[in-house]
């Protein structure tokens, strides 16, 4: 005899099975650390840290390097902070 299939889940229960797995530790496999052999550099200043980054920008003006940059869009999500 044929068994009935399972009704399907319901989105809260969907909802609760992968927050359940989410918490179990060991549902999840061993982490993977990636480190890089050297440090990132800045594209236009070619500096390996924000102090190098801003040293080269005391002394540079992004005018002499505007034909090096690219356009890019980004979203800003300003919150203000309790105290401030």
């Amino acid at each position: 005899m044929k068994r009935k299939p399972d009704p399907p889940l319901t989105d809260e229960q969907i909802d609760a099975l992968a927050i359940a797995e989410a918490d179990d530790d060991a549902a999840w496999e061993k982490p993977i650390h990636v480190c890089r052999k050297k440090p990132a550099r800045s594209s236009l200043s070619r500096s390996r840290s924000y102090v190098e980054m801003g040293e080269f920008w005391d002394e540079h003006d992004l005018g002499d390097f505007w034909d090096q940059t690219e356009e890019v869009e980004f979203e800003v999500d300003i919150q203000q902070v309790e105290g401030s």
